[in-house]
């Protein structure tokens, strides 16, 4: 939807002012999933695309109301929901800059899922004499002439851009899942923000999203690991000894160093279920333990011979210092965080960041010694309906997930990159580089002729 010139009727006066481009709709309820969004995810099935959907425009800031609910069709599960943020702030302009547009449908989705998913700037907008006021982003227009224009459908394409960017380069099949989690999972609060952390996942998703290069490569001292892969139920991936940088270890004996984890899935989809449209998901534990301890076989819960012993996730909130996850201090890594406290069974997309430095004394003391290692524990969830139907008609059940983990040096003093890949080979992990389109630059300089 577009923010446009032209008319608005407007406590019974009309103003020269602005309307909405196309008709928007009243707020989704909690609990129902749009019959316009579940078309959308059959499409994107269908065709194995990704879409990018505005998250709608709304105007009842101008009534000193609250902005609605996301619109119909931004409820897709598959699709990337742009929501919009004030670049620049005009004399009536409402939003400082940084912070959600007024005109900006909010979350959260159907379930509380998390919508929009991402956000960009969009514009501004403010009332002056009850008339509406624009602070729009530079366009062009239908003419072609440089323009200014306020609305998700600007904000929208930005993010478009980059997933088209981003799909351009890797070399390889398409794949949506992958890059709807690179966005997400590189994806951060603008310096401005100072939104709660329920307020930013319900106005600006998980953030705006990074430049393509910021999204592709790392720095030495950070390594981002990314497991694409498809589940079957029953089954579960369970690593041991996962390769966690030994020089990450601080003088006090301590594990220290920053961690952020993204888990995109690909849920089953049943649309005559309601509220549990999503049928299935994903759940992570990423910690530390004891060690690996022989187990029981013969017992029928039991399918694998070793286990974690004294495991831990710490991707829990309930490990940290009160209050971590609702300041945004200006560093990069504050607005990193998001979610961590909210990502839920059968999200479609969840993201938790941490710094371990933050950890409470005790649970470092109990979780972060130097002695534990550290294991990955992925496992699948599907919902009855879901179950009893594969079991009617055979079908066997399993799902897509694109799961991606950051190990950083917050310092930047350790090499996190070669010490994890040294790690990835000595212990004979499969892997591979994320695979880039070969291009050659060449320089051309012209001369003005004698």
């Amino acid at each position: 939807m577009t923010l446009s010139k032209g008319t608005l009727k407007v406590k019974g006066e009309c103003h020269s002012s602005t309307w909405l481009k196309t008709k928007w709709f009243s707020g989704l309820k909690n609990y129902k999933f749009s019959e316009f969004g579940m078309a959308l995810d059959r499409i994107a099935d269908a065709n194995n695309v990704l879409i990018v959907k505005s998250a709608g425009n709304s105007t009842k800031f101008l009534h000193g109301g609250k902005t609605e609910r996301i619109s119909q069709m931004a409820d897709s599960v598959r699709a990337l929901v742009v929501g919009s943020v004030a670049e620049e702030r005009g004399p009536y302009d409402l939003a400082e800059v940084d912070m959600p547009s007024p005109f900006s449908r909010t979350g959260p989705g159907p379930e509380y899922i998390v919508k929009p998913d991402l956000t960009a700037y969009g514009g501004n907008a403010g009332i002056c004499n009850g008339n509406i006021t624009l602070t729009g982003v530079p366009t062009i227009n239908e003419n072609g002439v440089f323009s200014r224009s306020a609305g998700t459908s600007f904000s929208t394409p930005w993010v478009a851009r980059i997933a088209a960017e981003l799909a351009y380069f890797m070399d390889g099949e398409f794949d949506p899942l992958l890059i709807k989690a690179l966005m997400v999972h590189h994806a951060t609060y603008p310096k401005g923000c100072r939104l709660g952390m329920e307020d930013r996942s319900k106005f600006m998703g998980f953030g705006m999203p990074s430049g393509t290069r910021d999204v592709l490569y790392n720095s030495e001292n950070e390594i981002t690991l990314i497991l694409r892969d498809s589940l079957e139920k029953g089954k579960f991936i369970n690593i041991l000894d996962f390769p966690f940088p030994k020089s990450l270890v601080g003088e006090d004996g301590f594990f220290r160093g920053q961690i952020v984890v993204t888990v995109v899935g690909k849920p089953l989809l049943k649309s005559t279920e309601g509220p549990e449209y999503c049928q299935s998901d994903i759940h992570v534990a990423f910690g530390t333990m004891d060690g690996v301890k022989l187990r029981d076989t013969s017992k029928p819960t039991v399918r694998n011979e070793y286990g974690p012993e004294g495991n831990k996730n710490i991707m829990n909130a309930d490990l940290y210092s009160r209050g971590t996850f609702d300041l945004l201090e200006g560093d990069s890594f504050d607005r990193e965080r998001t979610l961590i406290r909210y990502g839920q069974k059968y999200y479609p997309v969840k993201k938790y960041a941490v710094d371990l430095e933050e950890m409470t004394k005790g649970n470092r003391t109990k979780y972060l010694r130097k002695d534990r290692k550290w294991y990955l524990k992925v496992t699948g969830l599907f919902r009855d309906e879901v179950e009893r139907e594969a079991a009617r008609t055979g079908e066997i059940l399993q799902q897509d997930f694109c799961i991606m983990i950051t190990i950083r040096d917050p310092e930047g003093t350790v090499p996190v990159y070669n010490e994890v890949t040294q790690q990835l080979h000595a212990e004979n992990f499969v892997n591979a580089g994320i695979r880039l389109r070969n291009e050659v630059h060449e320089l051309v300089i012209v001369e003005e002729k004698e």
